[in-house]
Parts: C-alpha cells; sequence; structure tokens
C-alpha cells in the first residue's frame, strides 16, 4: 500500500502541506540518519550549545545525525563541548575534518579523532575530510591526494570509523570521477551537497530544481558502477533550499513554501535511498529546526512529522517469514505503479479475452493418442550458493548505513562451511534501520529467482529482525516486511525479485531493526547466500 504523507498530515489536523506531488511506500529501506541536521558552531554563543530547551526540541524532532564542523578558529574545548552535547542526546556524530586546505591536516585531524574516540568509545562514527574544499580552489587530483595521505593514519587510530569524501559544495560530477580515480582508499561513502536556489530565486524556481536531485544521484551511481564497479553509498551532509537564505527572503519566512519544500526534499532524498542527509542548519541561521525564540519551525515540524509516519509504517510491517510466491512492493519509486484498465469481459485487465468468441462443438471422435510422450513439467532452476564467506574475506558486503560495521569473514558461527560475515550492530535501537549491502556483479539474480539468506543473533541478545532488499539498475528498491529472528540458532530469509524489477539487480542487503527503546550493542551473522 503507498501511503501519501500529505494525506496522513492533513488527516491528523488542519495542517495544510500542498500537493501530494510525492509517495512514501511503507516499507522504505532507508536509514534513520536521513533525518540528520548540522550544527553551525560559528562561536561559543551557539545556540544548540547553550540552550538546553534547543536540544530537547531537536530531540522531540528525532534529529538521528548531527554533523559537527572542526573550525579552525574555535577552541579545542568547544568541539569537544559540541561533541560531548551531542552524545548527550543520543545522536550519531558526523565530524568534519580539517581537510586539503590545511597543511596541518594530518596533526590536526588526528587530535580530533582521538578526542572524539575518548567521547563516543565504540559509538559508530563518521569523518568527512574537508568543508567544500572546491570552494577554495583545491583540485579533485589535489583532494583526493590529500585523502592517500591523511585517512590512512587516521584509519589506524579508528578503524571502525566510516570516513567519507569528496564533499563538494553541489554535485559535481568531474570533481566525484577524479577523487574516484585517484583516492585510495576509496571512501565509506561520497558526499556533496544539496541546493535547489538561491536567496533570491522565485519559490517556484526553487521546487522545481528539486527535480535536479535525483538526477544528480543517478549519475553519481552510474559513475560509480562503471568506474569502481561497486556503489557506495550517497550522503548528501548539507541540504535545504538556498545555501545563501536570509531573512525575510520571501522563503524561510513563507511557512506555505517551507512546508512544501521541505516534504518534498525528504520525500526525493528517501525514494532514491539517500544513506544519510544532514540539513543546514539546526540553529543560528535564517532556515534552521529551532529559532532563536527557542520554538520548532516549520521545517523543524515537518521533519518532526515526516519521521514519525515513517516510523509508524515500519512498525506496521508483518514480520512473518514472506513466503516464495509473495509479491514484492517498490519501495523507493517516487511515484506509484499505473494499475492496467481492465478490458472489457476481463476480470483483471492483464489478458482481454478473445472478440466474439464461437462456440465448438464438441467431437464425436475419440481422441487420437499422442505421438509423442507429453513433456515433462520445467523444473525451477536449483538455487546456487553464491556467498558463504568461506575464503576469508566479506566478498564485497562492504555498502554499510547506520549503527553498523563489519567484523569480516569470522569462525565464530557458521550456517554452511566453518565461516560467516560477522556485523556489529552499535549502539541501535528501535527504528534506526542500519543495514549492510554488496554491490552484486557476475551471476545476478533475475526475475522469479528466490534469494535466500541465513542470519544468525546469539542467545542473550536483544530481540532482533531482518529483512532482505534488493534495488535494481533504474535504483528502485524492493523488500518484504522485517521477519523475527530466532535467538541463538539460524534464521532462514528469503524473498523472489519481483516481475516489475527494471534491468538487473545491482544491490542486495539485508537491514536489521532491534526491539528496543535504548541503544544496545550486538552482533549478527550473515550465511549461506543463495538464488
Amino acid at each position: 500500500m503507498i501511503v501519501t504523507f500529505q494525506a496522513h498530515l492533513q488527516k491528523k489536523s488542519n495542517f495544510n502541506v500542498g500537493p501530494a506531488n510525492h509517495t512514501m511506500a511503507t516499507t522504505p529501506p532507508i536509514s534513520s540518519l536521513l533525518f540528520g541536521a548540522n550544527l553551525t558552531l560559528f562561536n561559543d554563543k551557539d545556540q544548540f550549545l547553550s540552550s538546553e530547551k534547543t536540544r530537547t526540541l531537536l530531540q522531540q524532532e528525532h534529529i538521528q545525525l548531527l554533523r559537527i564542523p572542526i573550525r579552525s578558529k574555535n577552541t579545542e574545548e568547544l568541539a569537544l563541548k559540541a561533541a560531548q552535547r551531542v552524545k548527550d542526546l543520543g545522536a550519531t556524530p558526523l565530524i568534519v575534518l580539517q581537510g586539503a586546505t590545511n597543511p596541518q591536516a594530518l596533526q590536526d585531524d588526528t587530535q580530533v579523532v582521538k578526542d572524539l574516540l575518548s567521547i563516543f568509545g565504540d559509538q559508530q562514527l563518521y569523518f568527512e575530510y574537508g568543508d567544500a574544499d572546491n570552494l577554495a580552489g583545491v583540485s579533485a587530483t589535489n583532494y583526493a591526494l590529500s585523502w592517500n595521505t591523511v585517512i590512512p593514519q587516521l584509519q589506524q587510530l579508528a578503524p571502525k570509523a566510516q570516513f567519507i569524501g569528496p564533499d563538494t559544495d553541489t554535485y559535481d560530477p568531474t570533481y566525484l570521477t577524479t577523487f574516484l580515480h585517484v583516492a585510495n582508499p576509496l571512501p565509506s561513502a561520497v558526499s556533496w551537497h544539496e541546493y535547489a536556489c538561491t536567496d533570491n530565486a522565485s519559490t517556484q524556481t526553487c521546487l522545481t530544481h528539486l527535480a535536479d536531485w535525483p538526477n544528480h544521484f543517478q549519475q553519481a551511481r552510474v559513475t560509480m558502477n562503471t568506474l569502481i564497479t561497486q556503489m557506495l553509498p550517497i550522503m548528501i551532509t548539507e541540504w535545504n533550499y538556498a545555501p545563501n537564505a536570509v531573512p525575510q527572503d520571501g522563503k524561510e519566512n513563507n511557512p506555505s513554501f517551507m512546508k512544501n519544500f521541505t516534504l518534498q526534499a525528504l520525500q526525493t532524498l528517501a525514494d532514491n535511498g539517500i544513506a544519510a542527509a544532514m540539513q543546514y542548519a539546526a540553529t543560528d541561521t535564517a532556515a534552521s529546526l529551532v529559532d532563536s525564540s527557542e520554538n520548532s519551525t516549520t521545517q523543524g515540524t515537518i521533519i518532526k512529522g515526516f519521521y514519525e509516519h515513517w516510523q509508524q509504517s515500519q512498525t506496521k510491517q508483518p514480520v512473518a517469514l514472506i513466503p516464495p510466491t509473495a509479491t514484492a512492493t517498490a519501495t523507493q519509486s517516487i511515484t506509484p505503479a499505473t494499475t492496467p484498465t481492465p478490458s472489457a469481459g476481463s476480470s483483471s485487465g492483464s489478458i482481454p479475452p478473445p472478440s466474439n468468441p464461437k462456440p465448438v462443438p464438441p467431437s464425436t471422435q475419440p481422441p487420437s493418442p499422442p505421438t509423442q510422450p507429453p513433456a515433462p513439467p520445467t523444473q525451477p532452476p536449483v538455487p546456487s550458493l553464491r556467498f558463504s564467506f568461506e575464503d576469508g574475506q566479506s566478498d564485497g558486503w562492504n555498502n554499510l548505513a547506520g549503527q553498523i560495521t563489519s567484523g569480516g569473514s569470522s569462525l565464530d558461527q557458521a550456517k554452511d562451511g566453518k565461516r560467516s560475515l560477522k556485523m556489529h550492530l552499535n549502539n541501535v535501537q528501535r527504528g534506526q534501520y542500519p543495514y549492510v549491502g554488496e554491490s552484486v556483479v557476475g551471476n545476478l539474480p533475475h526475475t522469479g529467482q528466490t534469494i535466500s539468506l541465513y542470519v544468525y543473533v546469539p542467545a542473550g541478545s536483544h530481540a532482533t529482525s531482518a529483512k532482505i532488499f534488493i534495488q535494481d539498475s533504474s535504483y528502485t528498491w524492493f523488500a518484504p516486511g522485517f521477519s523475527n529472528l530466532t535467538l541463538g540458532q539460524w534464521t532462514q530469509l528469503s524473498f523472489t525479485v519481483p516481475s516489475t524489477l527494471h534491468g538487473d539487480v545491482n544491490n542486495l542487503g539485508v537491514q536489521f531493526d532491534c526491539d528496543d527503546n535504548q541503544p544496545v550493542n550486538q552482533v549478527a551473522y550473515i550465511d549461506a547466500v543463495s538464488w
């Protein structure tokens, strides 16, 4: 069932959110990190730092991830204070490191990483190298060379952290291509900023240019698939209607526009499978989530409502295993598929009856014996084992989103052979939906084939559910509902590739949910992936 968020809000209140141009499926395979925001930290008077009420409002708006800029003019004490505040809120941190514009980046970033590790411990950390260094004239090649010098050493300090880039101020296909060609190691995710217009543009111009965003996402994925033969997660580390929004610009002070823009922006990010996104900014800007009077803004209210509707739709999903004949739901299409119109005399509309059918009299002769024996019924293809992790590698299962890290091929548990893929769920609680995926190459699953795999969660762990998801060549996601995992036993998950698939399956994976309102740390194992 496809449910419009606009209809949901209008049913609950008199809150008019504009025309229903976008839809959200009831099982979106998205990460809770889609609901992120930027801190500004221009100085020690920052509203996020000084106002407990502001922080409470951000928590009530369900902000799951906060991007922390490390500004060279600020003291180390201020950065540590901001990080501690983020931890106290239970949010995931993304820290903006000094990048290629700073000759002392390695020295400065090493201290930042050490400081953050002392605060967050084993919690999942994201580090972004630089902040729109392209605006300072840093070429993609020089950015990548700086990355190659600094990031490997930071990875040794924080092996579980994820490092992302190149963080351009807009989507720049040439910059991204050069970075991916030169970068060693590759980033855990690619990042850039998305805005739709400038402060002096009309409201219609801003809404119209939201349509550019999906094109950017698709182009980036084509580039990754062509250049590095894998699809890294995309993180939009700044988004809003304009990077230079100012008070009274006809948009930030226009509630109708802010409702429509924010809703459509969030839906676009969700529909296109973005791993994380951060609104700019939480406070101290014209287009903030909490205003200077310590009230939630229109944008903050819309994000809160969107998150709660998404949570509600997730918790209503069936938890039983989906039988192999179940129909999948496409969960990333911007518009639902059109239902065929039934032809006259047809009950389904898919195969119309012949025109003017004529009755055929029964034959008076006995049927002739067949000259050939009947052909045996066609047997479905026997599933083949595709991943068993017996080679000691993760075999490409490196696409991670949310509070999850890979433990690689492990001897701890095995369904097939002696090894399985070990995953660490870090500070996960209900409704955060971390996932691990694999960019499929070679023997691809096809329409009608059933993908099967096994998941193991040790006895004594918190109640956990999981589901398989896939993505096709048009970047549309398909997934069944979550299934409860039996603790201390291998649980089989299965999913039949639907007939509505466009092209090939280019990504498949497993998404988790923990049935606990408090953050938990535990492990899960994946093995015997077949189709």
